[in-house]
């Protein structure tokens, strides 16, 4: 899961949650954090789409350019967008 910050109470609770309904499915979930900078979280995104380590992500974006978004990342790799 990529968030845009750590330290936001909601990004925690969704993590908390999306850990617990994926660890009684047999998954581990972890978390990333942007850092609420654009940058990182487009090159987080893209590091994750190429290195087919994940098998989905769960997205809590700062960037609201669904369409960048989409040709970097959805086509690779089954992705949820919360918030």
């Amino acid at each position: 899961m990529l968030v845009a910050n750590v330290n936001d109470y909601f990004s925690t609770e969704i993590f908390k949650g999306v850990s617990s309904s994926l660890r009684k499915k047999g998954y581990t979930a972890v978390m990333l954090d942007s850092n609420n900078d654009l940058k990182n979280e487009l090159e987080m995104l893209l590091s994750i789409s190429t290195q087919h380590i994940f098998g989905g992500i769960i997205l809590q974006p700062l960037n609201t350019n669904l369409n960048l978004l989409e040709e970097n990342l959805f086509n690779n790799i089954s992705t949820v967008v919360v918030d």
